[in-house]
């Protein structure tokens, strides 16, 4: 684990207090102990912090707390991380999954507390991927397998693709199917659909049936008006799926023009762009275009 240390805390007191950053807002969670050091450190007084943390952790926890103290530690990860102090944000967090799985595990059936856990859980892991530490990162997506939790397609999907780039693939393709079960069994949200048929077309073999996966992007398209976006990831997910099954042809005729010309443009529609020559080019390359397109592109 490469993480800096906390450093001196005097020293990151006087530059807290020198940034003239807001604290975030009181955490309260009925954690005295965890609350006061959260506020503490808010304010830049790490003794005084480290001093309540001291206290608390001498405590014995009540039985059904467990969530309580999550989300304390989790407070206090975040004001650690503001801090610089990524060190203590780690231990924390690290402490904050268990208790957030822990309670998970036991109660699987409640649907509004699988919520705010996975909500949680993302924030932590959000963080570990913007410091590159993708094993730490996955730990959410790995606990949702686990109970067998889906909460958000479009926060989940970019993860299930980490997964599968580290390695995991047993739990992105576990992943990919218990989703694609879930859209078909009760189909309340077609239009996020093209989330699961892109991240389970990524690798070959894909994770799912691609006939499945073709129909869901087809049915995502049509409730996505193009009209009414400025982007194009339906498409590229359609030939995808197309790609993964040898329908090079028809992966080429999707990808056709410009299925979105809007004068406001977003990054989001500049990513499915660049994505969408990156699958355009497979496509080619499968159905034998590439011939007739490397003379015209050495031109350019």
């Amino acid at each position: 684990m490469l993480l800096p240390s906390s450093g001196n805390s005097s020293k990151n007191s006087r530059t807290r207090r020198s940034t003239g950053r807001p604290c975030p807002a009181p955490c309260r969670t009925r954690c005295p102990g965890f609350d006061a050091a959260r506020l503490h450190a808010a304010r830049g007084e790490y003794a005084e912090a480290d001093a309540e943390l001291a206290h608390a952790a001498s405590l014995v926890p009540k039985p059904g707390s467990e969530f309580r103290l999550a989300e304390a530690r989790l407070a206090l990860g975040q004001v650690y991380w503001h801090a610089a102090r990524l060190k203590d944000a780690h231990q924390f967090w690290q402490a904050a999954l268990v208790d957030f799985h822990k309670v998970a595990t036991e109660n699987p059936k409640d649907q509004a507390l699988q919520e705010k856990i996975a909500s949680c859980e993302r924030q932590i892991c959000h963080r570990y991927g913007a410091l590159g530490l993708w094993d730490l990162a996955a730990a959410y997506l790995i606990h949702s397998a686990e109970v067998k939790r889906v909460t958000s397609y479009v926060n989940e999907a970019p993860l299930a693709s980490l997964l599968a780039a580290i390695g995991q693939q047993d739990v992105w393709r576990d992943h990919c199917q218990r989703v694609m079960r879930q859209l078909v069994e009760k189909p309340l949200d077609k239009q996020a659909g093209w989330h699961i048929v892109r991240t389970s077309c990524l690798f070959d073999p894909p994770a799912v049936d691609l006939e499945q996966c073709m129909r869901l992007a087809g049915e995502s398209i049509a409730a996505n008006p193009v009209g009414a976006r400025r982007w194009y990831w339906p498409e590229v997910a359609l030939a995808l799926a197309q790609y993964r099954a040898t329908r090079y042809a028809d992966a080429l005729k999707t990808l056709e023009g410009d299925p979105v010309d809007s004068p406001r443009q977003s990054d989001l529609a500049y990513g499915g762009r660049l994505c969408t020559g990156y699958v355009y080019a497979l496509a080619a390359h499968g159905d034998g275009s590439m011939r007739e397109l490397a003379p015209s592109a050495a031109g350019t």
